[in-house]
C-alpha cells in the first residue's frame, strides 16, 4: 500500500470571486446536459436516505440520535450547536462528539490513532420535542454496508457543497472548456479539458451517481485490495475507496462509446465532505461511506471541476470502522452520567427548597415510566435507561453530584412538586447503596463501549 497526500480537501475555503458569467445550480457537481440550473435537489425516486442528510453542512443521520460526518468538517474549537435536517432543527448534545479510531495499521502502513470519521448525538426537535424519525416519517433506517462494494458498483451520493455554474456559450452540454494550459476555450473542439466552474457558496443538498473506481485511478497499483490510504491536511490518515468523474457525451452531445458514466454522473466539490455514499445490496440501500476529499489535475484551480477528477470516500465496510459505528448506534448513553438536561455538564443543588440544574430536571421527571429507555426518558431522569425514573437513577445523579443531595431531600422535592402523584417513601440506606451499586456497574459497562 502506498500513502498519498490529498492535494485538495473537500470543504476548503475558496478565495476570491469567480470572474465568469454563469447560472448557478446546486451542490455536488452533477453532469447534466439539460441546462437546468437546479438539478436533483429533491429526493430520488429510489431514495436511500434523502431526509437523513444534513442541510447546514454535509452529514448523515444514522438513527438513535446519531449523526455521522467527516471530522475535518467540524472545527474542534468551535463545535456546531445545531444540526438541520429536512424535518426540523436539532440541538447537538454537548460532549457527544466521538472521533472514530483507525486500526493500528493497514496494508503494512502504520495509521494515525484517529480517523477522519466523526459522530455526534442530537436532541429532540427544538419546537416539537420529537425525534427525527417521529418528526419526518420519510427519515430512513440506515444500514451500514458489511461488504465492500466491487469495482464498477453504482453509488448514489448526497452532498451539500459548492454550486455548479453553467456555461452560457455552450448550449449543447452547458460545460466550460480549457486547453492543456488551463486557458478557457469558447470552442470545445479546441479544448482538451471539459467540466464546470463552481461558485464559492453552497446550494443545498443535491444527489448524484458514480461508480466505484479501480484504485489505480489515484495510486500506482500498490494496493491492499481496492482500498487507498489517504492523508488529509493535518496528517490524519483514512482508509478510502474512490470514484472517477467520467464524461458521458462528446462535444456534439452524442453518447461516448464505452463510457462508464452514470446518469447524473457526480463529482464532489468543496463543502461535500461528510456527505453520504450509498450503494444497493440486492433491493436494499446500504451506507458504504462518507465523502472525504478530492483529487484534481496538475494546475487545476479549486474553482474548477473537470472530467477525470476523483472523489475519495471513507470505507465504512472496513471491520474496524463498522464495529465502532454499530457499537455507538446501539448505545443509549446520551451524554455524561447525570446530565439529565443534556447541557454538557452535571449540576444541581437545592436553593431555598427549589432544585436547580439536572436535579430540577430529575425531580420534574420523577416516576416517569415508558416501555423502553430512550432520549425522551433520559431527559426525564432515566439515566440507566431501563424506562423508568427511580432511586437507581438518583444514585447515579447523586454520585455525580458528590453526594451533596440526600434521598430525604429528593423525597421532599418530589412531594413538593406534585404531592398527590409524587409522594414517595424515603428509601433506607441499604436500598440506596444497592441502587448505587447497580447504577455504577451500568456506568462501567457503558464506558467500556465508549471510544
Amino acid at each position: 500500500m502506498v500513502t498519498f497526500s490529498i492535494r485538495l480537501l473537500i470543504g476548503a475555503v475558496v478565495a476570491g470571486t469567480l470572474a465568469i458569467s454563469c447560472r448557478s445550480a446546486s451542490a455536488l457537481i452533477v453532469s447534466d446536459a439539460s441546462g437546468i440550473a437546479a438539478i436533483n435537489t429533491t429526493a430520488p425516486a429510489d431514495d436511500p436516505g434523502w431526509n437523513n442528510a444534513l442541510t447546514g453542512f454535509s452529514g448523515i443521520y444514522l438513527g438513535n440520535q446519531w449523526v455521522l460526518t467527516a471530522n475535518h468538517v467540524v472545527n474542534p474549537n468551535a463545535r456546531p450547536t445545531v444540526a438541520n435536517l429536512p424535518g426540523g432543527s436539532y440541538r447537538i448534545i454537548p460532549n457527544s462528539f466521538r472521533t472514530l479510531t483507525n486500526p493500528g495499521s493497514f496494508g503494512g502502513i502504520g495509521l494515525t490513532a484517529n480517523s477522519d470519521l466523526l459522530m455526534f448525538r442530537i436532541d429532540t426537535e427544538t419546537n416539537t420535542g420529537l425525534k427525527p424519525e417521529q418528526q419526518n416519517p420519510n427519515t430512513k433506517p440506515i444500514t451500514i454496508g458489511s461488504a465492500q462494494p466491487a469495482v464498477g458498483a453504482e453509488l448514489l451520493m448526497i452532498g451539500n457543497g459548492s454550486t455548479r455554474a453553467l456555461a452560457g456559450e455552450d448550449t449543447v452540454n452547458f460545460e466550460f472548456h480549457w486547453n492543456d494550459s488551463w486557458v478557457q476555450q469558447a470552442n470545445p473542439n479546441l479544448a482538451t479539458k471539459h467540466g464546470y466552474f463552481h461558485t464559492a457558496s453552497t446550494g443545498g443538498n443535491t444527489w448524484g451517481k458514480n461508480r466505484v473506481a479501480d484504485d489505480a485511478v489515484i495510486q500506482d497499483g500498490n494496493a491492499d485490495g481496492n482500498n487507498i490510504v489517504v492523508q488529509l491536511p493535518g496528517g490524519t490518515l483514512l482508509i478510502t475507496l474512490a470514484t472517477q468523474w467520467d464524461r458521458a457525451r462528446n462535444n456534439s452531445g452524442a453518447a461516448i462509446p464505452g463510457s462508464t458514466a452514470t446518469q447524473f454522473e457526480a463529482q464532489a466539490a468543496p463543502g461535500d465532505s461528510g456527505g453520504a455514499v450509498f450503494t444497493k445490496n440486492g433491493s436494499n440501500w446500504e451506507l458504504v461511506g462518507v465523502m472525504a476529499a478530492i483529487f484534481l489535475d496538475s494546475g487545476q484551480s479549486i474553482a474548477q471541476t473537470v472530467y477525470g477528477n476523483r472523489t475519495v470516500f471513507s470505507d465504512l465496510t472496513n471491520p474496524h470502522y463498522r464495529a465502532q459505528l454499530e457499537n455507538l448506534r446501539a448505545d443509549n448513553n446520551y451524554s455524561i452520567a447525570g446530565d439529565v438536561n443534556l447541557d454538557g455538564v452535571v449540576s444541581g443543588s437545592v436553593v431555598n427548597g427549589t432544585p436547580t440544574g439536572d436535579l430540577a430536571a430529575f425531580v420534574s421527571g420523577w416516576n416517569n415510566q415508558q416501555g423502553a429507555g430512550d432520549i425522551l426518558s433520559w431527559k426525564k431522569g432515566d439515566l440507566n435507561q431501563d424506562g423508568k425514573t427511580d432511586f437507581a437513577d438518583f444514585a447515579i445523579l447523586r454520585g455525580q453530584l458528590g453526594g451533596s443531595v440526600t434521598a430525604a431531600q429528593l423525597s421532599s422535592l418530589v412531594a413538593s412538586a406534585s404531592p398527590a402523584a409524587n409522594a414517595v417513601p424515603e428509601p433506607n440506606s441499604i436500598a440506596i447503596a444497592a441502587g448505587a451499586g447497580i447504577a455504577w456497574w451500568y456506568l462501567r459497562r457503558k464506558r467500556q463501549r465508549a471510544l
